[in-house]
C-alpha cells in the first residue's frame, strides 16, 4: 500500500479505539479532545447512520460526547478491514464493528471514503453505516 491509504487505514482502528477509550474513562486515555479528533474529518463530512439519518461532524461530536457523558462498557473491535477502492486521492474501505457492552453486542457494516488533503493527510469524507441484523 502507500503512505495515504496505510494512514487512512489506521485512522479507521485508532479513532474507535480512542472513542472507547474514552468512553470507558480508561486509566491512561487521552484527554478528549475534539477539535483534534474532528481534524480527522473533512469539514463536508457525512455520515449515514445505521437507521438513515444523515448526520455532519457536529452531530458526530455530539454523539460522542453524549457517549462518553454516559460512561458506558463499550468494547469496539474492528473486523474485515478492507480495501474496496484507492487512487492517487481517494480511499474506500469497508469493516464490520462490533460494539460489546455488558447488555448488547451489536454489528454494523461501514463504508468509509477518504479524501486526501493538500498536505496528503486523510481525511474521513463520507461514512455509510448499516445495521447487522442477528
Amino acid at each position: 500500500m502507500n503512505r495515504f491509504i496505510d494512514a487512512a487505514a489506521r485512522d479507521i482502528l485508532d479513532l474507535h479505539e480512542l472513542v472507547e477509550a474514552w468512553v470507558k474513562g480508561a486509566p491512561g486515555a487521552p484527554p478528549v479532545d475534539m477539535e483534534k479528533f474532528l481534524s480527522h474529518f473533512h469539514p463536508e463530512f457525512v455520515m449515514i447512520a445505521p437507521a438513515g439519518r444523515r448526520q455532519g461532524r457536529e452531530a458526530l461530536a455530539k454523539a460522542v460526547i453524549d457517549a462518553i457523558d454516559g460512561h458506558d462498557e463499550l468494547d469496539i473491535d474492528i473486523v474485515d478491514l478492507d480495501l474496496v477502492l484507492a487512487t492517487d486521492d481517494v480511499a474506500v474501505f469497508t469493516y464490520e464493528e462490533q460494539r460489546h457492552t455488558p447488555h448488547q453486542f451489536k454489528r454494523r457494516i461501514s463504508t468509509a471514503t477518504f479524501v486526501r488533503d493538500g498536505e496528503g493527510k486523510p481525511l474521513l469524507k463520507h461514512l455509510q453505516e448499516t445495521w447487522i441484523e442477528e
